[in-house]
């Protein structure tokens, strides 16, 4: 099943997701464990979807473009 959502030029597919699973919520069409690419997957989404949808997001997480992750001295994020 997909839902299309046509948004404006500058917003992000997360941004989009919540309107998407509100519309597939009405008819019972929610996915438990749907794949998704890095642009519909962050750090609220894998909070509010299963809370308020049940539903669990499978997906790789955006890379750590922060200037900590790129200084080799550096610690980043991915230890945690």
């Amino acid at each position: 099943m997909t839902q299309v959502e046509t948004t404006a030029g500058p917003v992000s597919d997360g941004a989009a997701t919540p309107h998407i699973h509100h519309a597939l919520a009405c008819p019972g069409l929610l996915p438990t464990t749907p794949s998704v690419d890095t642009g519909d997957l962050d750090a609220e989404l894998l909070v509010t979807s299963p809370r308020e949808y049940r539903v669990d997001r499978l997906g790789p997480m955006r890379a750590d473009c922060q200037g900590q992750a790129q200084a080799a001295p550096g610690v980043d994020a991915s230890p945690f």
